[in-house]
């Protein structure tokens, strides 16, 4: 499996790129196939999100464009061109909650890195999966949602945020419940996608 991924992410053989492409087809066990490729792929982020990244024109639209939701987005400024387009018209919603899921895991494993929070930060994605979360009502999609949302939010340039911006005992409560902790998390994630 590992040597297989090295292939695919070896820019100058260009595959993943190809198969990225595929994402498009009308084909929904193809569209599952790229989206499984991808996710698999992002299992070696942490050792080769420079090649990831380097596709982030085709990557970002292949991971969030199943995530984000039906909302026609007014502000597509901070996107790529790809992912702008996309968003910035009607589009049906895919159906599947496995591709979601496994979009959605595959954004994780990038996210695990700092530079992948960054780059996910770049193109507007936490606005774009508050969104997709919002719409969503599988319990296994919205897990997977959760989990990102938990990492970004932890992630220590985002504390250094909010403590400067919050009172220090508007912080999360870490003896509180799991519950109560996720629902500031959440409050916390809508307030700053909106600012």
């Amino acid at each position: 499996m590992e040597v297989g991924r090295k292939i695919l992410l070896d820019p100058k053989r260009g595959l993943l790129k190809q198969i990225i492409r595929q994402f498009d087809s009308a084909s929904p066990l193809r569209r599952k196939g790229v989206s499984g490729t991808i996710r698999n792929c992002c299992f070696e982020a942490e050792k080769q999100l420079q090649n990831l990244l380097l596709m982030s024109e085709f990557l970002w639209p292949a991971l969030l464009l199943p995530v984000a939701g039906k909302k026609v987005y007014k502000d597509t400024s901070k996107m790529p061109l790809e992912l702008g387009s996309a968003l910035s018209i009607e589009r049906e919603a895919v159906d599947d909650p496995d591709l979601r899921v496994q979009a959605l895991e595959a954004i994780y494993l990038i996210a695990l890195q700092e530079a992948g929070r960054r780059a996910l930060w770049s193109v507007n994605g936490p606005r774009i999966l508050q969104v997709g979360y919002e719409d969503e009502e599988d319990p296994k999609v919205m897990e997977a949602y959760e989990q990102i949302g938990s990492l970004v939010l932890n992630a220590p340039f985002l504390f250094l945020f909010f403590e400067n911006l919050l009172k220090p005992n508007q912080m999360v409560d870490y003896s509180a419940s799991l519950a109560e902790q996720l629902r500031w998390a959440r409050l916390k994630f809508t307030w700053f996608c909106r600012t």
